[in-house]
């Protein structure tokens, strides 16, 4: 997962932006994770590789301000993906939480159009992840904990 979601990342990013500096033109949409935003226990090496990708997104973006080289990340929350269906059989979360693939590609879309450097997919996860935001370390922790706990 480390190797997946920061190794690759870093050197797929690394290789993409050298030409399109050179270009000054194109564009990175790197996907993170609702579960950036706060610690995930059962899944904490998700979490903290989902947050490097945040971070990393985020600081590279501003490294790239005064060029036409864009810089995006996307962080969904619950996603139903065909990964759902063959890796495990997660436990029923309320309809609501849930998003699908197509929605979210296409709200990442319209983010990047506009020029956002972050899409928070979903109106659900825009308040979860302002919440985590504002709340106690030790009130997200058990929060996400007990969310993690349920849907493991």
């Amino acid at each position: 997962m480390i190797q997946l979601n920061a190794v690759a990342l870093v050197q797929l990013m690394h290789a993409a932006l050298d030409g399109m500096v050179q270009r000054n033109r194109g564009g990175v949409i790197n996907i993170s994770s609702l579960g950036a935003y706060q610690p995930v226990p059962f899944s904490a090496t998700y979490g903290a590789t989902k947050a490097f990708v945040s971070s990393l997104t985020n600081a590279v973006r501003e490294e790239l301000r005064g060029t036409d080289v864009r810089l995006m990340v996307v962080a969904p929350g619950f996603t139903r993906t065909e990964f759902q269906e063959t890796s495990f059989e997660p436990r029923p979360l309320p309809e609501f939480v849930w998003q699908s693939a197509d929605t979210v590609a296409a709200t990442a879309m319209r983010a990047y159009d506009r020029g956002r450097a972050v899409c928070i997919t979903g109106g659900v996860n825009v308040v979860a992840a302002a919440a985590a935001s504002v709340m106690p370390a030790v009130v997200m922790r058990r929060v996400s904990g007990a969310v993690t706990r349920y849907a493991r």
